[in-house]
């Protein structure tokens, strides 16, 4: 019962970022929606697989992070906005340049470490992920 009630207030307040990120004519807005989104299948995810703590832990791991990039800025910024609605406590790891799969791949392994409830990724080679990416799974950590 404590797990509706909780998944009842996040789809309300999704719908809150939802309206708010849509709402505003604002640069930016369809990706800070889609990160809301992004937090929202998340936790959801996690609540589905029974692995939710008192709060969510996601690890999001963009292609980039790059200020003169301004899809992966606003989605960074738009996951942060919506971890900090949803109260759930988020880690990005970025690599600073988006062709270093190299790096992503280190990220990759440090937050299996971490034991997140979710990882988020989005691979820059998935031909050069596809072993990490199994052993998230493998690890028991929801993958998104």
């Amino acid at each position: 019962m404590e797990d509706r009630n909780r998944t009842r207030k996040w789809r309300q307040r999704a719908v809150r970022m939802g309206q708010a990120c849509f709402g505003g004519g604002q640069r930016g807005n369809a990706w800070a929606a889609l990160a809301v989104l992004l937090i929202v299948f998340c936790l959801a995810f996690a609540l589905w697989q029974g692995q939710a703590r008192e709060r969510a832990t996601i690890v999001f791991i963009p292609k980039v992070s790059d200020e003169n990039n301004d899809f992966w800025m606003d989605t960074i910024h738009g996951a942060q906005s919506a971890a900090k609605e949803f109260q759930a406590e988020l880690t990005i790891f970025a690599p600073e340049v988006e062709s270093d799969s190299i790096a992503q791949i280190g990220y990759i392994r440090k937050a299996i470490e971490q034991k997140p409830d979710v990882i988020a990724i989005s691979p820059i080679l998935y031909s050069d992920m596809t072993e990490e990416i199994e052993k998230i799974t493998e690890a028991g950590i929801g993958l998104v």
